[in-house]
């Protein structure tokens, strides 16, 4: 094979995107995240896909009395961003307490911004939630993993992109994400 052959067979894989993110593998997105920037990785190329501007894994506590996020990253990987904090406080009580129960994505949107709305009311199956953080769009998405841990994968940006396809998409990532 000439090396023009597999320069645009290599462009036919790869959708000719370019990775900012490091290095790509073929199939790595079907596999399990390895280690935690692998993980960070990923979401990273889910929020580029999206538009999304931030985004958090967050675990559901296992305590049924008491229901709270725990953040395990975010966008701002190895620190933690402020939003974060927001998401893990006790703003989540009702996304935590659907998110044991259903898989179905939450948004919401800051009145504040212009046409905030009419990106999420436009999905079929996702259902408005208050805000996890103060002045910030979102879309949280709820995961499952082997006896019973549950999670969220949320992404947050005022110029996000989602039709009902990429929501589909990117939620079945974010399971592989979390298994």
């Amino acid at each position: 094979m000439k090396h023009a052959q597999v320069k645009e067979a290599a462009a036919a894989l790869f959708n000719d995107q370019r990775n900012p993110f490091g290095a790509f593998s073929l199939g790595s997105e079907t596999h399990h995240a390895a280690t935690i920037p692998d993980a960070v990785r990923r979401c990273r190329w889910i929020a580029v896909d999206i538009n999304a501007s931030a985004f958090g894994l967050y675990f559901v506590s296992p305590s049924p009395e008491r229901a709270r996020l725990v953040a395990c990253f975010d966008s701002d990987y190895p620190s933690t961003a402020v939003a974060t904090k927001f998401i893990s406080g006790a703003n989540g009580e009702d996304v935590v307490r659907h998110s044991r129960v259903s898989t179905a994505p939450r948004w919401w949107a800051d009145d504040g911004i212009a046409g905030s709305r009419q990106v999420f009311q436009s999905l079929a199956w996702a259902e408005p939630t208050a805000p996890l953080a103060p002045g910030t769009n979102g879309i949280a998405l709820p995961v499952h993993a082997d006896r019973g841990q549950c999670g969220l994968v949320v992404f947050l940006g005022s110029e996000m992109a989602l039709s009902d396809d990429t929501l589909c998409e990117i939620h079945a990532r974010s399971f592989a994400l979390f298994a």
